[in-house]
């Protein structure tokens, strides 16, 4: 059986108008197919919007999506597409740039465009983190073990 029809018998199509296409799993018989937009996918709709060439912006959708290396689900967009992370584009890029063709383009624009076609909207961080469960080790309780052990006294 080809990798072709082992998708096909999963239900997902191996083809999805030209794009590559993620398999998730969705639950333990069932996939679900979403399109991947890339950096360079990014980039090309920042030509078509500003001007210039891909690599006039390719460096700022890499930066967005880097967080991929470390978290190959969607859910590595909570990390940078929010407000917040637009604002931190802007301060690790600047405020703006001269593209290629001469135009100045500002980042903000080119960072909201980025969280825009990848989400739909721009999400704020609290979106994002509003409705996650918080572990009791994210409360820092590690730090008072840690100052217990060292006969330090943890105040609150």
């Amino acid at each position: 059986m080809g990798f072709k029809h082992f998708l096909s018998s999963l239900g997902i199509r191996s083809e999805m108008d030209g794009q590559e296409i993620a398999i998730r799993r969705k639950s333990k018989s069932t996939f679900e197919r979403t399109p991947k937009i890339k950096p360079l996918t990014h980039a090309n709709a920042s030509v078509k919007r500003y001007g210039g060439v891909p690599e006039d912006y390719l460096h700022i959708h890499d930066w967005f999506d880097a967080t991929k290396s470390a978290y190959a689900d969607t859910k590595h967009r909570a990390v940078l597409h929010h407000t917040y992370g637009i604002f931190i584009a802007e301060q690790v890029f600047g405020h703006s740039f001269i593209n290629s063709a001469g135009k100045t383009v500002h980042v903000r624009n080119v960072a909201e465009d980025h969280v825009m076609e990848d989400c739909g909207f721009i999400p704020t961080l609290e979106n994002w983190l509003g409705e996650m469960p918080v572990k009791p080790w994210m409360r820092g309780h590690g730090m008072k073990k840690r100052l217990e052990v060292m006969g330090v006294e943890y105040g609150d």
